[in-house]
């Protein structure tokens, strides 16, 4: 006669299956926890190398590279192509040809806007490549040139006094003053106290916040306003797209510049890692910058001349 086999009761197995249930709900939070922490440390290490591209620029010709040429006609990305093993990509933006060359939405310029550079693309964000002129698609990307404490304008916003930033346009218009190229003699605060780089989001839809290649206003920042701030970014009309037009889009408003003395557009730093942004600074290093930084703190470090005292922790 055979043992009898005794079986899983009903209840015992719901049990079983609850419990199975529980220890799934705990580890998927710190399943996507390391995820995001790996995320973080490949954005990490993208500006690492845009900081050692930044310095290698440098070295040879013993400046920064320029923020822009006026809105359309490249802007520090192209720049420093060359010094991250990219110089066939560089040679094939037309930026030499007239005064100006072709601005980036040219058709000769297509093929180049088109192309997504990974480590200019931070994977806790969402890839978007807005279609514009012709229907072409042209990548956004996620890091952007400090341009200082106030505005794009570079000028005295609301009662604040600009004091300097590592950016600026190399070739003014009716809407942006000549800043040129510093180099690092010329931050006086300190290479380590002095922002050079920082995260934006890409802009969703026909959104071009995160057009670094190209477009002056979507390849800068300012620290007018604290990381991944609640108030909006200010930009040209039609060339944000915020909610509830696109929800996974940062708040924006527009706004025209009629000189460059009055030129108030400006885009806050963001990013979608929880808490924060990384940036890179003067000397090559990352910090990441929590979005409860003090907003004195913030334009202090965003500033080459303005002499503050702070602790930066």
């Amino acid at each position: 006669m055979q043992p009898l086999r005794r079986a899983f009761t009903l209840i015992e197995l719901l049990v079983v299956i609850a419990i199975i249930g529980v220890l799934v709900a705990l580890l998927l939070p710190a399943v996507q926890s390391a995820r995001e922490a790996a995320r973080r440390m490949q954005c990490v290490n993208n500006l690492k190398q845009v900081g050692l591209a930044m310095h290698g620029y440098h070295d040879v010709h013993n400046v920064l590279p320029p923020g822009a040429r006026q809105c359309c006609y490249g802007t520090w990305y192209q720049f420093v192509l060359p010094h991250m093993e990219q110089g066939a990509l560089y040679q094939s933006f037309n930026m030499n040809s007239g005064a100006l060359g072709l601005s980036y939405s040219h058709a000769n310029n297509h093929t180049f806007m088109a192309i997504r550079l990974t480590v200019f693309t931070c994977p806790s964000d969402i890839p978007n490549s807005p279609t514009i002129t012709a229907g072409v698609p042209m990548a956004n990307h996620n890091y952007a040139a400090n341009y200082g404490n106030t505005v794009y304008g570079q000028h005295l916003f609301q009662g604040v006094e600009f004091q300097g930033a590592t950016f600026g346009n190399i070739q003014p218009d009716t809407a942006r003053p000549l800043l040129g190229c510093i180099g690092f003699a010329q931050i006086v605060d300190g290479l380590s106290n002095t922002l050079l780089v920082s995260e934006i989001v890409q802009g969703q839809g026909n959104d071009l916040r995160g057009r670094i290649a190209g477009y002056a206003d979507g390849g800068a920042f300012t620290a007018w306003n604290t990381p991944n701030a609640r108030l909006p970014d200010i930009m040209p009309a039609g060339t944000c797209n915020p909610a509830p037009g696109n929800a996974l889009n940062p708040p924006c408003s527009t706004q025209n510049a009629t000189s460059t003395t009055n030129n108030p557009r400006y885009l806050a730093s963001r990013s979608r890692h929880p808490g924060g942004v990384n940036s890179l600074l003067g000397d090559g290093s990352v910090r990441f910058n929590k979005n409860s930084v003090a907003l004195q703190v913030w334009r202090s470090l965003s500033s080459t001349k303005g002499g503050e005292i702070f602790e930066y922790n």
